[in-house]
């Protein structure tokens, strides 16, 4: 059967579980259960022709000869006929197995296309994986620059609160130094003459001595009021500094946590990278098989195209034999009607010889002359022999062209059988690159589903740090804001603190010069007590009303009272100008 020439890999519409390892089995269908059948030559005859020439001694033995002849070339036709009806279904169902093959390559070459742009999917895949990665190693980066940044800022803060600690500390001091010099100044004026001459204490010294007790009084209540304010605000500025610190300890925590996740993610890369390597090798590892299988598959092409060639070949030969076997048959026949005609030539010859033998019988006298007359009858005995064995000879001939056609028609079904098993070798082969290929996609399958899980985990983790990310920004704005804010209210407190200690200091020494002028000038006896009383009430009751006192400086007030220290150029309060301006004249 000629090879069908009109049926194409890719013209094979494919379904699943149409086509099973049974199918190459034996026991799949009938013809390949029965397997080829070879020619069976039949026994060898016992028939002794005589040679060429050669008389004849029986007629007899010559035509049972000639039977026994006819009989095995019949034989001989019947299984020629029927080892040519079982070949062409032998033909018929390699045909149909080239199909099937067909279509299973087809289906082969499908899954691995398939199992191809799975593993560019699944490379796509590696590669968002990792730029995810990088992103949030840069966002993990981020965090560590910026819980430095609060480190640095938590530092200066607590610098410039130590710093506020020792001015305070300086301011408390200063206070308690004046008000120890108060306290002596009027201790002295307590025991200082009660009536001294008029005419030695002069007024203006005295005015200017009580001035600056005065002044001296003023600027301890404003003292006393700076430290009530700072007293009032040191301690929100202490409950912000350890609310830093735990802000500064949740920020390490949660960068912690995040150097945690981000480990947790570099590891899962890690093992995504390392499944993606197996994914690679077995990628390679099939493309090489792939490779294997098409070298293989075109062998099996090669091969299967000789064994057509050779079968086109055969069935060539086959067909001549066909044509031989017919002349053949057609020279049969001829030597049929020949050994017929001899036949009857035989029985005229036989009926001949009974009227000789009759009349030899009849007359023995007659033999010289009988003898004469029987050279030409001798001569037609010789010629008929001669005639009897060609035929012989030219039905031995037939028979062993016979043979030789059979010899010729069981090895190209060797041949034919042989390229069937090397076409289900392969198909077999074929089979087991599809259950490979298909093994190969499912493995596929869940590398993908698994990337794609973790891939849905790794942007959850990003989303959640993301939203944390907005949270500690604002955390850290609102905590620079405050650090600022406070810092620009301790600087102000203590630029004013600075402002008031040198003018408590310049008041101080040069209420202390007059005070010592006044005490070792005075000589006379004189009664301040009145006038003093008088000059404190009226200094007292100008401050209050010029400069009434501030209330209790209340916690929420603290910032505002903090926020006044950073300002460049704070002006002195106008009562102690006037007070300075009014002890500088006299």
């Amino acid at each position: 059967m000629a090879r069908r020439h009109d049926v194409d890999a890719d013209d094979i519409d494919l379904e699943e579980g149409e086509h099973d390892t049974d199918d190459l089995e034996a026991a799949g269908c009938a013809v390949c259960a029965l397997g080829a059948h070879r020619l069976r030559l039949p026994i060898a005859p016992q028939v002794q022709l005589p040679a060429s020439g050669a008389p004849v001694h029986s007629v007899t033995a010559l035509v049972a000869a000639a039977h026994t002849l006819q009989r095995e070339n019949q034989e001989l036709r019947t299984q020629y006929e029927l080892i040519s009806a079982h070949n062409a279904g032998l033909a018929t169902h390699a045909s149909v197995l080239h199909d099937r093959n067909l279509a299973i390559l087809h289906r082969a070459r499908e899954g691995y296309r398939a199992g191809m742009i799975q593993l560019e999917q699944v490379l796509l895949s590696r590669e968002h994986v990792e730029r995810d990665d990088a992103a949030l190693e840069d966002r993990v980066a981020d965090f560590r620059a910026r819980a430095e940044r609060t480190d640095t800022a938590e530092a200066l803060l607590r610098v410039e609160r130590d710093s506020s600690t020792e001015q305070y500390h300086g301011l408390q001091a200063q206070l308690r130094a004046a008000q120890d010099q108060i306290a002596d100044l009027t201790t002295q004026l307590a025991h200082a003459p009660a009536t001294p001459p008029p005419s030695i204490v002069p007024l203006a010294r005295l005015f200017a001595a009580q001035g600056e007790r005065d002044d001296a009084r003023v600027e301890r209540d404003d003292l006393r009021v700076d430290l009530a304010a700072a007293q009032a605000a040191l301690s929100p500025v202490q409950a912000r500094a350890d609310a830093a610190e735990a802000e500064r300890d949740q920020v390490r925590q949660l960068v912690a946590t995040a150097e945690q996740q981000r480990d947790d993610a570099l590891a899962e890369r890690d093992r995504v990278t390392r499944v993606l390597v197996v994914a690679e090798q077995e990628r390679d590892g099939a493309l090489d098989m792939r490779d294997q299988a098409r070298r293989i598959s075109t062998g099996l092409r090669r091969e299967r195209d000789a064994a057509v060639t050779e079968r086109h070949h055969a069935r060539q030969t086959v067909v001549a034999l066909e044509q031989r076997r017919d002349v053949a048959v057609a020279e049969r026949d001829q030597a049929r009607l020949a050994l017929t005609a001899q036949g009857q030539q035989r029985a005229l010859v036989d009926e001949e010889l009974r009227v000789t033998r009759t009349s030899l019988s009849q007359s023995r006298a007659e033999s010289e002359a009988a003898q004469n007359l029987n050279v030409p009858l001798q001569d037609k005995l010789r010629r008929a022999n001669t005639l009897l064995v060609a035929h012989a000879e030219e039905l031995r001939r037939g028979t062993t062209r016979i043979h030789e056609l059979e010899e010729s028609v069981a090895t190209a079904t060797t041949l034919r059988v042989t390229a069937e098993s090397e076409m289900a070798r392969a198909q077999a082969g074929e089979l087991g690159a599809a259950s490979r290929a298909a093994q190969y996609r499912a493995g596929w399958m869940s590398v993908r589903r698994s990337s794609q899980q973790r891939r849905e985990a790794v942007g959850a983790q990003i989303h959640r740090l993301s939203a944390r990310i907005v949270g500690l920004e604002e955390e850290r704005n609102l905590a620079i804001r405050e650090r600022d804010e406070r810092a620009v209210a301790w600087r102000r407190m203590l630029r004013d603190a600075r402002r008031g200690r040198e003018l408590a200091r310049r008041v101080r020494d040069e209420l202390a010069d007059r005070l010592a002028g006044v005490v070792t000038g005075v000589s006379g006896h004189i009664d301040t007590a009145g006038l003093v009383s008088r000059l404190e009430a009226t200094f007292t009751a100008e401050i209050d009303a010029a400069v009434p006192l501030p209330p209790a400086v209340p916690a929420s007030a603290a910032v505002a009272a903090i926020s006044a220290v950073l300002t460049p150029a704070v002006p002195v309060p106008a009562p102690l100008r006037r007070a300075g301006a009014l002890a500088r004249a006299r």
